[in-house]
């Protein structure tokens, strides 16, 4: 199973001290680099998540989406990689991520 996430969904789950759902709930939950730095910065990737650049730049496309970088970035690696799920609270992502 694949499972990408944006920023958001992690922050509130670590503020809630319970980022060790998401372990219990997937192997690995993969993060383009944009929402590692707004999420981890420098600090350790939790065992759980693992940080995977897109093979392609983002394509013009995405520049249109009135979306920040961790959103688009997550967008964009979750269809490059065919994922099952995509982690988003943001409801502009979601609507993007849909359509």
């Amino acid at each position: 199973m694949i499972v990408v996430s944006n920023s958001s969904p992690l922050i509130s789950f670590e503020q809630l001290g319970k980022a060790d759902l998401l372990a219990k709930l997937f192997d690995k939950v993969l993060i383009p680099p944009a929402v590692r730095q707004e999420t981890y910065e420098v600090l350790p990737l939790p065992q759980w998540a693992e940080e995977r650049s897109l093979s392609q730049p983002l394509a013009a496309l995405t520049l249109r989406w009135r979306l920040g970088n961790g959103e688009r970035e997550a967008i964009a690696l979750a269809l490059e990689l065919q994922a099952d799920f995509l982690l988003m609270d943001e409801l502009a992502g979601r609507r993007v991520a849909i359509s």
